[in-house]
């Protein structure tokens, strides 16, 4: 299926608002039938794509028969809306391009060829950063004119969850067929890793901080899987700190591709950080997780979004959305 956000919207539009047409018929005029109709236009599209374990939905308070039942569409059901216990909308599963972060994790660390799940075609991921700022609307605006997905990686508290405008930019975020992940709350490596060591219990509390905002500010039936170690998985002493995690039912994701953005070496343009990015992808590459980000006033990588897609469509790129 063509993972293309815009292609699914006009189809489920034309589904939905069918559905739609035949449950109101029965109650309303035809007069006020067609009022209606020319009022409840949609964008986007409806599915489910199940992910996590029995641990994780335990913790985050999205298991079982009862989520899974509470999560089913209905009629009326706006497909741009938050699907209850994911960390996107129903469009984006409508149209195939969301992703388990395990799989994906597992895809880039070496353990492709025992995976059943390892792709056939080519699948890019489009990450951002230390969100939202005022650079998350005109990232927006970007991804849309291109037609394609991304994953937003958040940081919690007043750096970004709760920064004046945020909440809009992050329901905007799902409306538009993205995903959002997190990136921690303070973003401060002397609290997550003093001495360069990883600290389990002060990254654990701050993923549970970062939810807590996003539930808040955007659905209280919000989840996801997937987690973004800030400074990278490179410190020392991860593994307690992955296992601490994974038990919360995160999934950490690092990149295989970057645009340069977040070191000392960052191209001023953006055509400079689109070539950055794409330096690392070949036409051999079958799984590319690009990493960008959404800090204030980031005009150049706004600017690199484009080439940077047009190059990897070219390439026979689809692109994909982690949970």
């Amino acid at each position: 299926m063509k993972t293309s956000p815009r292609s699914v919207a006009r189809s489920v539009e034309r589904s939905a608002a069918s559905r739609r047409t035949a449950v109101l018929a029965k109650t309303l005029t035809a007069s006020a039938l067609a009022v209606t109709l020319a009022l409840t236009g949609c964008t986007s599209g409806t599915s489910s794509n199940d992910s996590g374990n029995d641990a994780a939905n335990a913790t985050n308070g999205t298991g079982g028969a009862q989520a899974s039942a509470a999560a089913e569409p209905t009629e009326t059901q706006d497909p741009t809306a938050l699907k209850p216990g994911t960390n996107h909308s129903y469009a984006a599963d409508e149209a195939g391009y969301v992703y388990k972060s395990k799989d994906v994790h597992d895809w880039l660390w070496g353990k492709k060829k025992e995976s059943k799940t390892y792709p056939k075609k080519k699948i890019a991921f489009l990450t951002f950063d230390d969100g939202p700022t005022n650079t998350t609307p005109k990232v927006l605006k970007q991804l849309k004119k291109n037609d394609v997905p991304a994953t937003f990686f958040v940081i919690g508290g007043e750096l970004g969850v709760e920064r004046k405008g945020s909440p809009a930019h992050l329901k905007d975020e799902i409306a538009a067929g993205h995903s959002v992940a997190i990136h921690s709350y303070s973003h401060n490596f002397h609290k997550l890793y003093p001495g360069r060591v990883a600290k389990p219990k002060a990254i654990v509390k701050e993923y549970e901080k970062t939810l807590a905002n996003l539930r808040e500010a955007v659905d209280p039936e919000l989840n996801t899987h997937t987690w973004r170690y800030p400074g990278g998985h490179g410190w020392n002493g991860m593994k307690p700190a992955d296992k601490a995690l994974n038990a919360k039912g995160m999934n950490w994701i690092d990149w295989n591709s970057e645009n340069g953005d977040g070191t000392d070496t960052a191209s001023s343009t953006g055509s400079g950080r689109a070539q950055r990015a794409l330096s690392t992808i070949g036409t051999d590459t079958r799984v590319a997780v690009i990493l960008m980000h959404d800090y204030k006033d980031n005009e150049p990588t706004v600017d690199s979004i484009t080439p940077v897609v047009k190059r990897l469509k070219k390439l026979g790129f689809e692109f994909g959305v982690m949970d």
